[in-house]
């Protein structure tokens, strides 16, 4: 008796394979050590300017421990825009605002560390991110190729932010 397996009709058609989907972009496991700033409000008032800097860039807040002087985002995906502003992603072969001919995409955690010093606060902000690029398929790359780089940070996020905790509006 010889065993065989029945199709049936919907499995007989012909069928596409998805390409394996690439990994997700990865922020760098630590980001560069930050400089300590002076920020001459109280750090209540500092604790607040940042946590509310947080809310109005929508970065996810995975971490906020006031009694640490601790808020540190989740990982999250950076507009093109964003990162052209943000970040020195100048390993890459596609300039961050222009998207083909590869796929890109940067990722990003913050981190910010607030702690007293009589009536005004010492910060420290940290940007670590890092861009993936999934370039298309060429004569010596068949499949493609994928790069993922990390990215040092412009300074301009981490300024803005001392700029609210200072009193001033972020851009």
């Amino acid at each position: 008796m010889a065993a065989g397996i029945a199709l049936s009709p919907a499995m007989s058609g012909c069928s596409t394979v998805a390409a394996p989907q690439p990994p997700p972009p990865r922020p760098s496991v630590r980001a560069p050590e930050a400089p300590r700033q002076a920020v001459a409000v109280p750090f209540d008032s500092a604790w607040h300017a940042a946590l509310s800097f947080f809310a109005e860039h929508k970065f996810p807040v995975e971490t906020s421990d006031r009694a640490r002087g601790t808020i540190a985002s989740a990982r999250f995906i950076v507009s093109s825009g964003d990162s052209a502003a943000w970040l020195k992603c100048d390993k890459l072969s596609t300039p961050l605002l222009e998207k083909p001919p590869t796929t890109l995409s940067v990722s990003a955690t913050l981190r910010v560390e607030l702690h007293p010093d009589g009536d005004s606060t010492v910060a420290r902000i940290s940007l670590a991110a890092s861009a993936f690029e999934q370039k298309p398929p060429t004569s010596s790359e068949p499949g493609g190729g994928t790069v993922t780089v990390d990215c040092p940070s412009t300074g301009h996020l981490e300024g803005a932010l001392l700029a609210r905790m200072r009193g001033g509006a972020a851009p």
